[in-house]
């Protein structure tokens, strides 16, 4: 259920105007406020845009990039120490 709650949070967070990396962040938060033991990726996915996964658009912390109308992401949650 962590990883469903962090997914939607994940998608809801990618507003038109907001960072990438303030997305990320949030469902980063999320996670650890569920389970800090959990370990959490880099990166929760990219944008897609005139190539299939574009490099500047990674769903990760210190992405600035600022969400703009009609962009379109690949996201996912991937999560470690389950137990």
């Amino acid at each position: 259920m962590v990883a469903y709650e962090a997914l939607e949070l994940l998608v809801n967070s990618l507003e038109v105007g907001k960072t990438i990396g303030s997305a990320y962040m949030a469902a980063k938060n999320l996670i650890m406020q569920k389970n800090s033991s959990l370990t959490v990726p880099q990166t929760f996915g990219f944008g897609i845009g005139f190539n299939y996964k574009e490099r500047q658009l990674l769903v990760k912390a210190d992405n600035e990039t600022v969400v703009e109308p009609g962009m379109t992401f690949h996201v996912r949650i991937t999560l470690a120490g389950i137990s």
